[in-house]
């Protein structure tokens, strides 16, 4: 297979435009969207909620990383985020005693999340020690493996929080 410098077609040889301030910005809020699996609507209403603060893209970050589907997917319980947000959406996780089955609900310190007993025997969680040994651990929750129990002991911090993406743009965005 031979790879050219150019896109294929007759129009392929033509210089591309270089992106706007508002494409780039765009393009950041749009994989911040499609990494964590929102919707626009869910994403708007985080903004509006943390308004106009002087650290608005972390603040928002670390309300993505507390969503219960994401802390699934980060502990290793689910291969991706998709797979993490079905586990929830199917009832096989409990929050401080009660079934739940909606994805976007926010974790708080002192929230115990715990996998449903109906759900241990389930193919899902057999190999589960092993994939909870080679995720990487996060910092602001204790994983309790005899139990099967994640209780949060904190908020994320600076530091737990990913580097993948451009806030700055992403606030950008959202204040127009």
């Amino acid at each position: 297979m031979v790879r050219h410098a150019t896109k294929p077609g007759v129009h392929g040889k033509k210089r591309g435009r270089p992106k706007s301030e508002y494409g780039t910005q765009l393009r950041e809020k749009q994989n911040l969207r499609i990494s964590y699996l929102l919707k626009e609507k869910q994403l708007s209403k985080y903004f509006k909620e943390i308004g106009n603060k002087a650290d608005a893209g972390n603040l928002i970050l670390e309300r993505l990383e507390r969503r219960v589907d994401n802390v699934v997917f980060r502990l290793g319980f689910a291969h991706s985020r998709k797979k993490a947000q079905q586990m929830v959406s199917h009832g096989h996780f409990m929050l401080n005693g009660r079934k739940i089955s909606v994805p976007s609900i926010s974790l708080k310190k002192g929230d115990i999340l715990t996998v449903r007993e109906q759900s241990k025997e389930n193919g899902l969680f057999k190999d589960i020690e092993a994939r909870l040994k080679a995720a990487p651990a996060l910092s602001w929750v204790v994983y309790d493996g005899g139990k099967k129990e994640i209780r949060v002991v904190s908020s994320p911090a600076k530091e737990d929080l990913p580097k993948a993406f451009n806030m700055s743009l992403v606030v950008e965005y959202y204040s127009r």
